[in-house]
């Protein structure tokens, strides 16, 4: 069997050295910062609930907290929410915006722990209460499952602002 060493013919060492080195791209699953044992990561890319999914599955155990909310362009929120209620412990951070009302209506229907979303009036605010609330050695996701065109330009003002507020607390 070939490895992909072999494939590309280069060193095992190399390719450990270039995956050890490899950044991301901004505003994809982008980590930014660490502040009080929290990770924060930028995810503002993901803007409905399926990408969501994904990153909340590669996170799973160590998501302490997760940012959600935009302009929904329509999709259900059903299967993200029953996702972090049964494979995670994640706090679901909610900034005022125009999937508030579908997301928590969303959330009551499924049994959605209500200790377990906390609600703000803006996406500042939220970042603040995250660094409280979030449990020290976790992750802080932004990661909307929205547009951002309720309150931002686009995702990249979004995921700047929010990097932003996190340097700033």
């Amino acid at each position: 069997m070939k490895t992909l060493c072999d494939i590309l013919r280069i060193s095992f060492e190399t390719l450990k050295k270039t995956a050890q080195e490899f950044k991301g791209l901004p505003h994809r699953m982008e980590f930014f910062a660490e502040k009080n044992g929290i990770r924060f990561v930028n995810d503002s890319i993901a803007v409905n609930p399926t990408a969501v999914m994904a990153a909340v599955q590669f996170f799973k155990d160590d998501l302490g907290s997760i940012i959600l909310g935009g302009r929904s362009g329509g999709d259900s929120w059903e299967k993200l929410l029953t996702l972090l209620r049964d494979e995670t412990n994640a706090l679901v951070l909610l900034p005022q915006g125009e999937s508030f009302d579908d997301i928590l209506h969303t959330a009551h229907h499924l049994h959605f722990p209500s200790g377990r979303i906390i609600q703000s009036e803006n996406l500042e605010s939220i970042t603040h209460i995250a660094l409280k609330k979030t449990p020290p050695k976790t992750v802080c996701l932004l990661s909307p499952g929205a547009k951002s065109f309720d309150r931002f330009k686009d995702y990249r003002e979004k995921g700047n602002a929010f990097k932003s507020f996190v340097a700033n607390s």
